[in-house]
């Protein structure tokens, strides 16, 4: 027999409360993976994994440009 994941995959976790996700980065992680959570101008939330795929830098420790998220490490961008 297999082993496992240490956390259900197909369920939903509970990231934040509305009032905690805002127009800046914040980190958190859910069943092992590591997000970062933001609003959009418009005030769409929005959840992204949290590393740059260049370098898995953390994007949290990026800036927000507008919609999107701006790595901390080489400028590049993600929605």
């Amino acid at each position: 027999m297999g082993s496992l994941p240490p956390f259900p995959m197909n369920a939903w976790y509970a990231a934040a409360w509305d009032v905690d996700v805002k127009r800046e980065l914040l980190a958190r992680r859910i069943a092992g993976k590591s997000i970062v959570l933001y609003r959009k101008e418009n005030g769409d939330p929005v959840a992204l994994m949290d590393a740059c795929w260049h370098r898995l830098y953390p994007l949290s420790k990026g800036k927000l440009c507008g919609d999107q998220v701006e790595c901390g490490y080489h400028g590049l961008k993600f929605n």
